[in-house]
């Protein structure tokens, strides 16, 4: 499977210590080299500052060649995008509504942040709740919370299938 990356994925994963799920739900994440640029800012905080130091191996960072300026979208969504038509990727990990906008445009088959660590709660990786609880705590996430309840009431709904089963 070929995923790649925008920043605020990468970065709300790294502050929650929960960016270990990526090698586990896809074995390795591309990302743009502007999103690495954007996650070492010195004003990221100092555990993302730490992690682009010292990048895993399953994290490979490339440059797109064609951006499409027509996009408007942030440097980093439009690099991220770019990659993922170059890669033909089969997920495109972004969170921002008029990126996830342009990426579900394009067929690229976009997911947020409440996604993946949905997914790597179907896995067992993570405890879904603590992890959504420590996002919008820690962080600054924001979404409706109706959304958050909604994804929770499906874990839920799912644990409970697989263990009555």
């Amino acid at each position: 499977m070929i995923v790649v990356s925008n920043t605020s994925p990468l970065n709300y994963l790294i502050l929650i210590n929960a960016v270990e799920v990526l090698p586990k739900l896809y074995q390795q994440v591309f990302i743009p080299e502007k999103v690495l640029e954007e996650l070492a800012d010195p004003r990221s905080p100092q555990a993302i500052q730490a992690f682009t130091k010292s990048l895993p191996k399953w994290l490979i960072a490339r440059t797109p060649i064609n951006i499409d300026p027509a996009l408007k979208l942030h440097a980093g969504e439009a690099h991220a995008i770019a990659l993922a038509e170059e890669l033909k990727a089969d997920r495109l990990l972004i969170d921002e509504r008029r990126g996830y906008q342009a990426a579900k445009a394009r067929n690229l088959n976009p997911i947020g942040i409440l996604g993946v660590l949905y997914e790597a709660s179907c896995k067992n990786l993570i405890n879904l709740a603590a992890s959504f609880d420590r996002l919008t705590k820690e962080t600054n996430f924001h979404c409706d919370k109706k959304i958050i309840r909604e994804v929770l009431l499906r874990d839920t709904a799912r644990r409970s299938a697989r263990t009555s089963t």
